[in-house]
């Protein structure tokens, strides 16, 4: 009898526990679109809004909170951002679209669970080498920048899936581009691209290209690897009649685009 009723008690303790990690589960994510409310409950704040604000700057006391997930701060006049940024370990995603940040801080590189970050629009001319850190990221969006360099560094985001480098004044990939391996969209249209190195070819996994309006006269025999690309934009460059038939023999299956395009949006928010 005993051995009965302790085993009702255990049972009974079992459910109580399900029950209460249902209901964290279940816990609904509340927006938060004041810092100074956020700043109230750090630890309640796991999503701050704070775009189309006119943000001109944002406290370095933002790294209060601590269990902060995501972070919009998207449409503002922001220029710079302060160091403690790097302190959200917690982070995984961070919109700085459409502000006019110029340099980002090294510490950016310590957002360690960062999976997006979207630095469209902004005055950027460089990206710090300690982005390569951000080694779980698989959006990074930042066109319409001044971007002329990639970072040696960049190289290692090889978790990456979606890249839009479009609308900037990049002449040369760096050697190491190859090494994104996941990507199955790429956006460099709108650049200043001559050649593209033999290794993009080992980008066998994409699905989406854009090499338009750069000034492009070959393409690497290596794209023939490209055996799951559908839509390739190649329009205003300067490739020949010539070279334009070798792309089409090399991917007969691909769409390929080579008047000028209306509208392309490939990103998803």
């Amino acid at each position: 009898m005993t051995k009965v009723i302790i085993l009702i008690f255990l049972v009974v303790i079992l459910n109580s526990c399900k029950e209460k990690n249902t209901r964290k589960d279940e816990q609904v994510i509340i927006t938060f679109h004041s810092i100074e409310d956020a700043l109230k409950k750090p630890l309640q704040t796991l999503k701050l809004d704070l775009s189309g604000q006119e943000l001109k700057y944002l406290t370095p006391s933002i790294d209060k909170l601590q269990n902060l997930i995501f972070l919009d701060l998207r449409n503002n006049k922001l220029d710079s951002l302060p160091e403690s940024i790097g302190n959200l370990n917690d982070l995984l995603e961070l919109d700085l679209s459409y502000n006019q940040i110029e340099n980002l801080p090294k510490s950016i590189g310590s957002l360690k669970r960062l999976s997006m970050l979207d630095l469209e629009n902004n005055s950027l001319k460089k990206l710090p080498s300690s982005i390569g850190s951000l080694t779980n990221l698989t959006k990074l969006y930042v066109s319409d920048n001044k971007l002329s360099i990639i970072p040696k560094s960049f190289c290692e985001l090889n978790n990456l899936i979606e890249l839009e480098m479009s609308d900037n004044k990049i002449k040369k990939l760096p050697s190491g581009f190859s090494e994104l391996i996941n990507l199955t969209l790429l956006d460099l249209s709108n650049n200043r691209l001559i050649n593209l190195p033999d290794s993009i070819g080992d980008l066998k996994k994409l699905i989406t290209l854009n090499l338009s309006h750069n000034t492009l006269n070959r393409l690497p025999k290596s794209i023939n690897n490209f055996l799951k690309l559908t839509n390739f934009y190649l329009s205003e460059n300067r490739l020949p009649e010539t070279e334009i038939e070798k792309i089409r023999s090399y991917l007969p299956n691909c769409r390929i685009q080579l008047e000028p395009e209306t509208l392309i949006l490939f990103k998803e928010k």
